[in-house]
């Protein structure tokens, strides 16, 4: 079975990271789609966030990060990369209500999209419910480094110290 996982990831957080490692281990492969949400003013430019992506996976054998390009960031939709790779099944990660209730609305707009998708939710772990990135940026913007590096992988934590991101 492929799956993918899509999201922002800005930043990759170690609640993410916890739910490509449990897709690793029951999926074939996994690609994640370091995409782009119009709706969202990124903190990091599209190619940090893949890289990010890509250093805390590296060890994990069946992850594919894929990072589109410009253009397929305009012209392609995620059923397009379903179609594109193959894809069985979405993963989400539901940390809360507010996540099952945005999740559940995506997943039938996807299905509509393209009726064959599936969708396996994960829920986080109660060690990493707590972490999101917009609470991660919240703290890079204020300084509060503890905070972050409790949050993201190593590798992220390393990125975000070189370009904390904010003037």
């Amino acid at each position: 079975m492929n799956v993918l996982y899509t999201g922002t990831f800005d930043p990759l957080t170690k609640g993410h990271l916890d739910i490509i490692k449990r897709a690793a281990n029951i999926a074939d492969k996994v690609y994640i789609l370091v995409n782009t949400n119009s709706s969202k003013n990124a903190l990091y430019l599209p190619h940090q966030r893949y890289n990010m992506v890509v250093d805390s996976t590296k060890n994990i054998q069946n992850v594919e990060v894929l990072c589109p390009t410009n253009n397929e960031m305009s012209t392609m939709t995620t059923t397009d990369f379903i179609q594109k790779y193959n894809v069985d099944a979405l993963i989400r990660g539901i940390r809360n209500s507010r996540d099952a209730e945005y999740e559940h609305e995506l997943y039938m707009q996807y299905k509509r999209l393209f009726p064959k998708i599936e969708e396996l939710v994960m829920f986080a772990d109660k060690e990493m419910i707590d972490f999101s990135s917009t609470f991660v940026r919240e703290c890079i913007k204020y300084g509060k480094w503890d905070a972050v590096k409790k949050a993201v992988p190593p590798e992220v934590y390393k990125i975000i110290k070189l370009n904390p991101g904010y003037k």
